[in-house]
Formats: structure tokens, C-alpha cells, sequence
């Protein structure tokens, strides 16, 4: 990830983390459910203080993304509950934790690490941008539609 590379001399609390899909998805599930199996993390009430849609911007929470008002559907896709919350990466990752379903997605791509192509005189884009699953409102839709 350039931008958390060279931002800040290589030290960006804002990007930059790396991991499997198995661990993303076991930090997703505790954002869930509060904790690890049966050990308790966060009570109920600072899980809810982390994904309360904030008083100035009803689309985050503190370090979340939030589905409140159906603003993000390029992210949640039109199928995501008033509740559900998640995070986005710049090269090619997206979350959806959605406690009205109990669903939890972690969908991770290489978009940022495909053939950059011109689009008129001064637009770049990567080719990925325009895969189906760099677009992560059509992929959780699928997934949304599948459980109907």
C-alpha cells in the first residue's frame, strides 16, 4: 500500500494493515459479538459506541463505515440493514458486519495491483476499479440475494 508506505515515514495509523481473510474475518466476528468465543472483549454498550453513526456524518462511526441511510451502497450494496457497519482498504479490501443478519463478509482483491489505464488527457484508473469485485456494493449484494 504506497500511501501508508510513504506517508508519515512509513508509520500511518490509517493504512497499511495486512492479513488473511481467516483473520480479518475473526476481528470481524468480534466486532459482532463483543468478544472471542466466550471470551468477552468489549460489553454490548462500547461495541455500540465504536458503530453509532456519528451526529455530523450518519455514514461513520469511530473507525467504521455505517450503513445508516443507505448513503454507502457502492460499499454495503442496497441489502444491508440500518445496523450494519464495516471498512474499506485501498487496495482492494471491504467489510460488512451486519448484526440484524448476523453476517459477516470479508472480501479481499488485488484492484489496487492491476494495469493502470488512461482515461483522457489527465484520468488514471486501475483496471481493477472497474471488476466486478472492486466494486463492493455488487459483490455484497450477490451475497445479500444468495441468503434470500
Amino acid at each position: 500500500d504506497e500511501k501508508a508506505h510513504y506517508a508519515f515515514d512509513g508509520v500511518a495509523g490509517h493504512a497499511g494493515l495486512f492479513s488473511t481473510a481467516r483473520e480479518t474475518a475473526s476481528l470481524a466476528m468480534l466486532a459482532l459479538h463483543g468478544g472471542y468465543g466466550l471470551t468477552p472483549v468489549f460489553s454490548p454498550a462500547v461495541v455500540q459506541q465504536f458503530v453509532r453513526p456519528s451526529a455530523s456524518d450518519h455514514t461513520v462511526g469511530l473507525g467504521w463505515r455505517t450503513a445508516t441511510g443507505g448513503d454507502l451502497n457502492w460499499h454495503f450494496g442496497p441489502y444491508a440493514s440500518a445496523y450494519a457497519f464495516g471498512h474499506t482498504g485501498w487496495t482492494g479490501t471491504a467489510t460488512l458486519i451486519d448484526p440484524y443478519y448476523g453476517l459477516v463478509v470479508v472480501l479481499l482483491t488485488n484492484k489496487k495491483h492491476s494495469p493502470i489505464l488512461s482515461e483522457g488527457e489527465n484520468g488514471y484508473y486501475f483496471a481493477g476499479d472497474r471488476f466486478e469485485t472492486g466494486m463492493y456494493g455488487s459483490i455484497m449484494s450477490k451475497i445479500y440475494q444468495a441468503l434470500q
